[in-house]
């Protein structure tokens, strides 16, 4: 990160880093609520012991300390001293950050450099654990990719998400050695009891590296570095020995290294679908570019020198103007987005019909799509009724021996999404450790040309689809506001009956590369 308070800084150029603090700060709120299990009695002079990893230089930090620092305080409503350990790497600017320091803070601050891939603590020193959009770091970049004669040689790119198979290989599995140790380390430095509070951005499973968006601004960030060498700027070979050491996870790779680690479990996943804002084209772009210039010139400046900075950063400025995925991605239709909402509140028995719905391209219009959901319930009803299986995509026509089994989470096609784990201890040593976890996933439009579904697969007439059934589950005040959502009038005062949003659903909004996201909370 680039330290100080200049124009390109990172305290100066972290926006989207303080929304996903924000957007989870209740949720972090009831996890110390519920989960945190200190004796305060057993504290050594009422001492309050919270570190954050990957602190960088402000002002972040010092916003999620002092919303843990408040819920604590009124959770445990006695006098507490609170001691907070920032950390971050020695080549962190601890000067920049600690000159930052609120006038008015509840707690004594310390620095403590050190990689968190490792040791940094005694044995049951802590009581809670902080990191914020740090975990996708990774220790190193994966030898293999820097080996000239291994397979995952990663020539004429600086990133992973768009090389081959093995390069992707060798990525997925260094953040999971790196997840593995910080897993470990933390186990024996919290105490029984204790929490672990962790967000960083990753990816739905299924959605292909190549496709999450803040993986093409990285894409586009090396095309400009490539072109620069073709031009005589910078030497290929600078190019071709440069790779930025960030992973973007799905939740499955998670749940993996908790699993290894045998100390937590999954206990939910909480989903953030990404918002159109009003802001324009060049507004966007320009945020986009702030945001990675901050995040990675330190890292840049290191290998390439400092002379080219500005002009790298001004053709990555013009690529992301050009960027067919760029405009895609972060200029999605109102349409879509309510179609996106609609879908997200089914119950999971229509996992398959959704998935073939989120797979049509060009998406169907709301009246359309609630239509093939409507009718995709009849025709489960039916099967079940003749004892047939109803797990198929009943408003679709599957091609034979394509069918997949369908997830058990929904699909959120080209949505930039924030998932929130909160990790659970099974009972390791007897310790009792939840670990929350959140993870603001970025994915953009999927490449369905010769994949997927188009809308005149389906069974059902258009004229249908106009006047579709209500869905069953619903009482009559949701199903009035499912209505407003879709522009569609109850012409005939049909009675909801129940299958839409049986869940919790609460909004939050998160900046995340610079765009204000609105998060669909699914407790």
């Amino acid at each position: 990160m680039k330290g100080g308070h200049g124009l390109h800084s990172y305290s100066n150029n972290s926006t989207h880093q303080r929304g996903a603090i924000d957007a989870v700060k209740e949720v972090i709120n009831e996890a110390i609520i519920e989960k945190l299990d200190i004796n305060i009695l057993s504290l050594p002079n009422k001492t309050f012991q919270i570190a954050d990893m990957g602190c960088s230089t402000g002002p972040n930090t010092f916003i999620a300390i002092q919303n843990i620092v408040e819920v604590i305080e009124n959770k445990y409503q006695c006098q507490l001293e609170f001691q907070v350990f920032f950390n971050d790497h020695v080549s962190n600017d601890f000067n920049t950050l600690f000159s930052s320091l609120p006038l008015n803070k509840q707690y004594y601050p310390m620095g403590v450099p050190g990689s968190f891939h490792g040791r940094l603590f005694p044995n049951a020193s802590l009581h809670i654990v902080h990191s914020s959009y740090a975990l996708e770091w990774l220790s190193q970049v994966p030898k293999e990719v820097k080996d000239k004669s291994s397979a995952a040689w990663n020539k004429g790119k600086i990133y992973y998400s768009s090389a081959g198979d093995e390069t992707i290989k060798a990525y997925t599995e260094q953040f999971g050695k790196d997840m593995d140790c910080f897993l470990k380390c933390r186990a024996k430095e919290v105490l029984p009891g204790g929490l672990i509070l962790l967000s960083f951005p990753g990816r739905l499973s299924e959605t292909p590296h190549s496709q999450v968006f803040s993986n093409i601004a990285y894409d586009l960030l090396g095309s400009c570095l490539v072109e620069m060498a073709n031009k005589g700027i910078i030497s290929e070979e600078k190019v071709d020995t440069f790779n930025i050491p960030i992973y973007f996870t799905s939740p499955q790779e998670v749940e993996a290294a908790v699993e290894r680690n045998g100390c937590f479990s999954v206990e939910r996943v909480i989903c953030i679908p990404q918002k159109k804002t009003q802001d324009s084209i060049s507004t966007k772009a320009k945020a986009i570019s702030s945001h990675m210039r901050a995040g990675m010139e330190a890292l840049l400046k290191e290998h390439f020198g400092d002379e080219i900075m500005d002009q790298l950063f001004d053709n990555f400025l013009q690529q992301l103007h050009k960027s067919h995925a760029f405009q895609f991605g972060e200029f999605a239709t109102e349409k879509k987005e309510k179609v996106q909402q609609f879908l997200m509140g089914l119950y999971d028995k229509f996992n398959v019909v959704r998935s073939q719905i989120l797979n049509i391209e060009p998406l169907p219009s709301l009246t359309r799509v609630y239509g093939l959901v409507a009718q995709g319930e009849r025709q489960q009803q039916l099967a079940a009724s003749k004892g047939g299986n109803s797990l198929k995509g009943a408003a679709f026509a599957t091609p034979k021996g394509n069918s997949k089994p369908s997830n058990s989470r929904p699909s959120t096609g080209n949505r930039d999404v924030s998932k929130l784990f909160v990790i659970n201890v099974q009972g390791h040593d007897t310790l009792k450790r939840p670990i929350l976890n959140y993870m603001a996933l970025g994915l953009v439009e999927k490449n369905k040309k010769g994949r997927g579904k188009s809308a005149n697969s389906s069974r059902i007439p258009a004229d249908q689809c106009m006047t579709p059934s209500p869905v069953s589950g619903l009482m009559k005040e949701q199903y009035n506001q499912l209505i407003s959502l879709l522009s569609l009038k109850n012409s005939k005062g049909v009675e909801p009956m129940a299958n839409f949003a049986g869940k919790a659903v609460t909004f939050l909004q998160l900046i995340m590369s610079g765009y204000l996201i609105l998060g669909l909370l699914i407790i």
